[in-house]
């Protein structure tokens, strides 16, 4: 039974494992947009655009 519970927590680590890593490159993605945005706003207070 205990090599029964350790594949079930092996298969939600995995899932969790998913999860985060979509998770992570979400935030990357959501950094990377915040970014642009103040840049954007920089050079729009500049008069650059």
């Amino acid at each position: 039974s205990f090599k029964i519970w350790r594949g079930k927590m092996k298969l939600e680590g995995t899932r969790t494992g998913r999860c985060w890593r979509m998770w992570s490159s979400l935030q990357n993605f959501l950094t990377y947009v915040v970014l642009l945005g103040v840049a954007a706003f920089i050079l729009k207070k500049l008069d650059c655009i």
